[in-house]
């Protein structure tokens, strides 16, 4: 089985990620899709994640990156398992930005997104690194200019990009 997984990623609070992600979490449901929506915050609280949170949480304030391999190579093994179709994510990464901020290079963080097999676009302060990143990829990027368009508009781009056969949405 493939799981197809949408990822939603961008440079600060406010900006329209979730409220795109759920859009895109009803519109994949309403064509009958199983979808899980992985919220941002989910990261401390989902059963895969818990070596993230546990590694965060012992006074290092920091996660070692192959934690979060690990830790995103099991959320995607139980969405296969669950026979889950969809993922949505209001970050695939929403460890990358803690990366850059726990001192890891560039070339530790293409390894982490090379090394997780799928990934979109990130965060504003990041957005060249980012780029840099997922070009090393063969990825399908959908960027979402959400400071020229409002939710429902960007939600409508989106929706409309994903719906091209090459994304299978």
């Amino acid at each position: 089985m493939t799981v197809q997984l949408v990822s939603v990623i961008g440079n600060s609070p406010g900006v329209g990620k979730s409220t795109l992600c759920r859009g895109l979490a009803a519109a994949r449901r309403e064509g009958g899709a199983e979808v899980d929506h992985f919220e941002e915050a989910d990261i401390l609280t989902r059963e895969a994640f818990r070596p993230v949170a546990e590694e965060f949480a012992d006074g290092a304030g920091a996660v070692r990156p192959g934690t979060l391999v690990a830790c995103m190579r099991a959320y995607v093994a139980e969405a296969v398992a669950a026979g889950t179709d969809v993922l949505v994510t209001d970050a695939l990464l929403p460890f990358v930005p803690s990366l850059v901020a726990w001192g890891h290079d560039e070339d530790t963080v293409a390894g982490v997104v090379a090394d997780l097999e799928s990934a979109a676009a990130h965060l504003r302060a990041e957005t060249e690194l980012t780029r840099r990143v997922l070009a090393r990829t063969p990825w399908r990027v959908v960027p979402v200019d959400a400071g020229r368009l409002d939710a429902e508009a960007a939600f409508a781009y989106a929706r409309g990009q994903l719906a091209e056969p090459a994304a299978g949405f």
